[in-house]
């Protein structure tokens, strides 16, 4: 057993290594045939599947399952369905009811049709009890036909095709593969003890409030040329946002590509010093690959963040969210990091988180 426990923990460290050296500036979700997947920097994996649209279906929004497990030991998937329609965003999804239907089939076809009914929760989604979870989890897996409805949305099929490959991804990332907590990964014998992963904790960062622009833009003459940025001119003018003591930040619109507005950003750290480019941080030391730039970029100057939104497509339903927040150390320190890379009606607050911090706000 010790020879084991030893052979299991070099693994895990082995792992840390390669997903220390992952490029997190890339997308850092994953499919797995129908299925969308991902896991935040505390090891917390999501994955989702949308269901078949329906033709039937008048109002907008493509209902979807989602599949959420911690890294914690024995940790019980939490399943929960989404409607990303009308009716969620106005809360009004509280008074509908969410269901989801397998019908077995082979040697299980005499059992009939399996109904679960899920209550709607503080996520603004429809959870299955912890009870139902395991069963749940074996009929997706199964292959078995599958509806689930919400609403006026009944009766939309799920191809649950790629579960198990997801899951492993699970297994893989969360350290629990060939363990007695793995969802998929399991031992091929029985352990009565094993060394269970501890995720990493929580980046703590303390946002602090900046200075809104200024009144009076200006065109400085000695700002470093940026790829994919056009030249400042009267109609793009460049903002300034006062940090702390001499410090500015500025930003230069530079147009729009695609469907996403484009803007560039430097630093300038003192006064009369020249202004340099700022390189928007990621997790691991990383910076963004487009480096100055952010898409679809909104300053929050009192709550000490900077958002933006670098969209896949014109739908605005799929792309890249990130929140950097500016703290009283003198820097701006990534937040949040949300992923989607299928368009299929999500909106930003379904999309799959691949980091966060804990974050104190000033507000």
């Amino acid at each position: 057993m010790k020879q084991r426990l030893i052979g299991f923990r070099g693994a895990l460290l082995g792992l840390g290594c390669i997903i220390a050296s992952a490029p997190s500036a890339l997308a850092q979700t994953k499919q797995f045939r129908n299925w969308i997947a991902g896991c935040d920097n505390t090891n917390v994996c999501t994955a989702i599947i949308f269901a078949e649209p329906s033709k039937a279906v008048a109002e907008p929004g493509i209902p979807f399952l989602q599949i959420r497990h911690y890294p914690n030991r024995d940790a019980t998937p939490e399943i929960r369905l989404f409607d990303p329609g009308p009716a969620s965003e106005n809360g009004a999804g509280s008074k509908e009811v969410a269901r989801l239907v397998t019908k077995p089939v082979g040697a299980e076809a005499a059992k009939g049709p399996e109904t679960f009914r899920a209550d709607f929760d503080d996520k603004a989604g429809f959870r299955f009890k912890d009870a139902q979870a395991w069963s749940i989890l074996h009929s997706l897996r199964s292959g078995y036909p599958i509806t689930i409805s919400i609403g006026k949305k009944q009766n939309l099929r799920l191809m649950t095709d790629g579960l198990d490959a997801a899951l492993g991804y699970f297994d893989d990332l969360q350290g629990l593969d060939n363990t007695p907590g793995a969802l998929v990964k399991k031992p091929r014998g029985v352990l009565i003890d094993y060394a269970h992963p501890q995720p990493p904790d929580l980046e703590t960062i303390e946002a602090t409030p900046f200075g809104e622009a200024s009144g009076e833009p200006f065109i400085p003459n000695n700002l470093p040329a940026t790829v994919r940025c056009i030249a400042p001119t009267s109609e793009h003018t460049i903002q300034t946002y006062p940090l702390r003591g001499t410090a500015i930040l500025l930003r230069k619109n530079c147009g729009v590509e695609s469907s996403n507005a484009l803007s560039a950003w430097f630093m300038v750290r003192r006064t009369n010093a020249r202004p340099e480019r700022h390189l928007w941080p990621l997790s691991a030391g990383e910076t963004l690959p487009s480096g100055t730039l952010l898409a679809n970029a909104e300053v929050l100057p009192n709550s000490g963040f900077i958002r933006a939104v670098r969209f896949r497509a014109p739908t605005k339903d799929c792309g890249i969210a990130e929140r950097w927040a500016w703290t009283k150390e003198g820097r701006f320190m990534l937040a949040e990091r949300k992923e989607m890379p299928v368009c299929r009606t999500a909106g930003q607050a379904h999309w799959i988180v691949t980091y966060r911090a804990n974050l104190v706000s000033p507000n």
